[in-house]
């Protein structure tokens, strides 16, 4: 399936955020004709992203829907504290690491130990209020546009900053892991989040349990471009085999509270 070009995914990320889009509304935004607003809805109609409707377009009904970071950081707590415990065993004093958005990454980030020496990249600025505690952890924002609903910030500031680093290790989040693949229910978050792996030496996933079997819109790579995945005990067996015959490293988070 080609890839979407830069403008249909912006397209896609708006009518995701809005719930339904004018035609005559994009064409000024993104300063090109009205035809070819209309092609880009057929393309990702025919994709089944959106519906279009006179006018314009809907949100389709996604298979993972974007709730805020808020909202997510009261669901499965105890798996989270569990997932950020043992991620923060793979961090050593001096390392330097790339903490993407997302409920349970920002529950690693706080987790961290007030000792150790850390140099932290995030887009996200629920992440560096976390991190503002931590005087022996320097924080490293990446610019852009600000997206409420993940409190983090993306474009062309943020992807020129990736561009500039070696990453020896990322964490990242996820709104569904399935066979083909680890998603998020953000097109554009997609999209940097790709760049962020091919930047990266070690590429860990962060995702509790009820993430597996799920899907979101915005595919972010295949299973195979991921080194490590951490979660809780409620992983379904058949991933877990899925993920080892993978060569996949999984770590199962001991978790010793109830949600």
């Amino acid at each position: 399936m080609p890839i979407l070009n830069s403008r249909q995914s912006r397209i896609l990320e708006r009518v995701n955020e809005h719930g339904q889009v004018q035609v005559n509304d994009l064409a000024d935004y993104f300063s090109v004709s009205q035809a070819t607003i209309r092609s880009d809805l057929r393309r990702l109609e025919e994709e089944k992203k959106l519906v279009r409707v006179h006018g314009g377009a809907r949100r389709s009904t996604p298979l993972a829907s974007e709730k805020s970071t808020e909202f997510k950081l009261g669901e499965s707590i105890a798996a989270k504290k569990a997932i950020a415990k043992a991620a923060g065993a793979l961090l050593k004093d001096g390392d330097t690491a790339f903490l993407a958005s997302g409920s349970t990454v920002h529950t690693f980030a706080a987790s961290l130990d007030d000792n150790i020496h850390l140099d932290v990249v995030t887009p996200a600025i629920d992440i560096a209020y976390a991190l503002l505690s931590k005087k022996n952890i320097r924080v490293h924002i990446c610019g852009g546009v600000l997206y409420r609903n993940s409190l983090s910030v993306r474009g062309e500031y943020s992807e020129e900053l990736l561009d500039s680093l070696n990453i020896p290790v990322c964490f990242i989040g996820a709104d569904g892991i399935a066979a083909d693949g680890v998603s998020c229910s953000s097109p554009e978050e997609a999209m940097f989040t790709r760049k962020l792996l091919r930047n990266s030496l070690r590429r860990v996933v962060l995702a509790d349990s009820r993430k597996f079997g799920q899907r979101g819109i915005g595919r972010i790579c295949p299973l195979e471009e991921i080194d490590t995945v951490i979660s809780d005990a409620g992983i379904p067996d058949g991933f877990a085999t899925l993920l080892r015959d993978k060569g996949i490293e999984l770590i199962i988070a001991e978790n010793n509270e109830q949600d």
